[in-house]
């Protein structure tokens, strides 16, 4: 039972977040490129994507353990919301006389590389263990079920390899060309 509770929370914060999202006009505003509106677009299939797959375990009370590893991926959006509220804070950067060339605090420095690690466990990690199990199971899942798996999956693979590329960009590589350009 408790089980089905963690699911049915899971898609209730996901449908809450594309309600946000669209209230807020966070998104819309941002989708005068390309580039925005392919990511905005993306964003709205993944959201139906996890209502759907979660909504799925929820009904049949099937695949719920599969949802439940789903959820692992998770603990990550802890330091990832810890470093959003760090730069929205203001605490990216030491106080200090280095306006030109700033140094981040050691809270941002622990926490974005805290973040950068349980990326790579508990997102591509947890996404790979999911595509393996798909993969060896799609022969006795219905085709339906399957297809589900599939598109949640490749929507979330795109959508972490970019969100870590720009993690990378501007945590490590962005600090590594400061630093080389000073000396």
């Amino acid at each position: 039972m408790l089980k089905g509770v963690d699911v049915l929370s899971n898609r209730g914060s996901a449908g809450h977040d594309l309600v946000h999202l669209l209230h807020t006009n966070t998104l819309l505003p941002q989708a005068c490129c390309c580039a925005c509106l392919f990511v905005l677009i993306l964003l709205l299939k993944l959201f139906a994507q996890v209502i759907s797959c979660f909504g799925l375990a929820a009904v049949s009370r099937l695949y719920v353990g599969f949802a439940l590893v789903s959820l692992l991926v998770e603990i990550n959006s802890v330091f990832l919301h810890t470093r959003q509220l760090l730069l929205l804070s203001g605490r990216r950067n030491r106080p200090g006389p280095e306006v030109a060339s700033p140094r981040p605090s050691l809270a941002f420095s622990v926490v974005s590389w805290l973040n950068l690690g349980t990326f790579l466990v508990f997102r591509f990690c947890t996404l790979g263990w999911m595509a393996c199990w798909l993969a060896g199971q799609s022969e006795g899942l219905p085709h339906y079920v399957l297809m589900m798996g599939t598109a949640g999956l490749s929507l979330m693979s795109i959508m972490n390899v970019v969100l870590f590329y720009r993690l990378l960009r501007a945590d490590v590589l962005g600090n590594t060309n400061k630093s080389s350009k000073s000396h």
